[in-house]
């Protein structure tokens, strides 16, 4: 999937557990680490990487 797809399925999304890991998976895809990723979401880096 594109960045660009996953950031329309992150948008469109409305439950918000799925929101977060659209959200998390698309971050990732555009080349932030997870550490910036965990930074942006407030999620811990661990909780980031078993998102995948």
């Amino acid at each position: 999937m594109s960045t660009e797809e996953l950031l329309v399925r992150y948008r469109q999304v409305t439950e918000a557990t799925q929101r977060s890991h659209y959200q998390i998976i698309w971050l990732l895809a555009t080349g932030k680490m997870v550490a910036e990723v965990a930074q942006i979401t407030r999620y811990t880096s661990l909780s980031v990487s078993k998102t995948l």
